[in-house]
């Protein structure tokens, strides 16, 4: 066979994927750096000490490899199916970006030393998912408590 056939059929079976090295299969490692914001995703931490005065939207670091993310919200710190209150997969909510915002009023509550936990675990290519990643602690409530107003007039 001359050489320019030869070559022609190499590239028609790399083109139809024959010969070529599979994917990876692997799962994603888990997402890192799981933070809660009201404003802006650089805030600090200490700014609200994890307790929102409103649901807070959350960002973490991008998994390489990761196609989409799954994101729940909790009660419970080991995310039991009764305590999960919010959960992307059962939205059919697919996060593609390394940000998630929470589509629901989340209820003022405090815990000792968390009322609600974040999650997020990266989905590959293939759909093959990842761990999830540790678990982000926080409350929901008041900035101050509320103080009696004084009257301008006396009564």
């Amino acid at each position: 066979m001359p050489r320019r056939v030869l070559l022609a059929v190499l590239v028609v079976l790399l083109a139809l994927g024959v010969g070529a090295p599979a994917a990876s299969a692997k799962p994603p490692m888990a997402p890192k750096g799981l933070k809660a914001f009201l404003l802006r995703v650089n805030e600090p931490d200490a700014l609200y000490n994890r307790n929102f005065p409103r649901t807070p939207a959350f960002a973490w670091n991008a998994v390489k490899g990761a196609k989409r993310y799954d994101f729940e919200v909790s009660t419970s710190e080991n995310f039991s199916d009764s305590a999960v209150i919010f959960s992307s997969s059962d939205l059919n909510l697919k996060l593609t970006s390394p940000t998630a915002s929470v589509p629901v009023s989340l209820p003022w509550m405090t815990g000792n030393p968390y009322a609600l936990y974040a999650r997020v675990r990266a989905i590959g290519p293939r759909g093959q998912a990842g761990r999830w990643s540790a678990a982000y602690g926080f409350n929901m409530r008041w900035r101050d408590r509320p103080s009696p107003l004084d009257p301008q007039f006396p009564a």
